[in-house]
């Protein structure tokens, strides 16, 4: 924990466990959402421990983002509640997920 270093959204390494606020792992990251030109974030895509889902944490959510981590103010129980995220996951994760999605349908 001490060797984490605070990154910017735009540097958030995918597949980093994601805590809520009282240190329970919630889900892993897949994906930052924002406008990069802009430096506009608008929040992470994450794979809920629950179920597997894709859900949404917005920004105004998201504490902290380090090499090791992302830390929500959401509960585990506010990250269940969360609806399915139906958007599109960015960059190279997400055409490897989209890849890994189509051949568990077929």
């Amino acid at each position: 924990m001490e060797d984490e270093r605070p990154v910017a959204w735009t540097a958030m390494p995918p597949g980093v466990p994601v805590f809520d606020g009282r240190g329970a792992n919630v889900g892993t990251a897949v994906s930052a959402l924002g406008d990069v030109a802009r430096d506009i974030f608008h929040g992470v895509v994450v794979r809920r421990q629950s179920d597997s889902s894709l859900v949404e944490v917005l920004a105004d959510d998201i504490e902290r983002i380090t090499t090791e981590r992302i830390r929500t103010s959401l509960t585990a129980g506010a990250i269940d509640a969360l609806p399915v995220y139906e958007g599109e996951v960015g960059g190279l994760q997400g055409l490897i997920q989209k890849v890994a999605d189509r051949l568990e349908t077929t």
